[in-house]
């Protein structure tokens, strides 16, 4: 499933709400967010993906609905997107809550889902610099002890 272009727009603005470029560092600062959708998409059971395009445009057309005024999510202010996601987070309604969990965690993928974000952040030891931890084995070595024992 292929997003349009205005979904891609719309996924990278509230992506930056969810994650701001400067958050973490500035791990994320770089990351094309709409682009990464796509890929996402790409790969997604056409089930899921559809999921994740409603989720965006709940986000971003609700306001809409729940400040009663001609605004979009992109017309608002950065401090009005927050607390939007964080209504739609509160939502009494099981559908909305989840559909934003999912929309959440497709921004995170998109963000952080590469090696040079998670080598900054330290994540499975990628990027460490010096002597491992005593008693914590690289993951060669633990997937090599895994083969061993099979």
């Amino acid at each position: 499933m292929k997003p349009r272009g205005f979904e891609r727009r719309w996924f990278a603005t509230i992506g930056r709400t969810v994650l701001p470029a400067g958050a973490l560092g500035g791990v994320t600062a770089g990351r094309d967010l709409g682009g990464e959708l796509g890929r996402q998409l790409a790969r997604m059971p056409w089930t899921a993906a559809l999921m994740l395009r409603a989720a965006i445009w709940v986000a971003w057309l609700t306001p809409l609905l729940t400040l009663r005024r001609p605004r979009t999510f992109g017309g608002l202010g950065e401090a009005a997107r927050e607390a939007h996601l964080v209504a739609l987070l509160e939502s009494p309604r099981y559908a909305v809550r989840e559909g934003m969990l999912v929309l959440k965690l497709a921004v995170c993928f998109a963000a952080l889902g590469h090696r040079e974000a998670l080598a900054r952040l330290g994540a499975y030891d990628l990027g460490r610099v010096g002597p491992r931890e005593p008693g914590r084995p690289d993951a060669a070595a633990r997937d090599a002890a895994a083969r061993a024992a099979s």
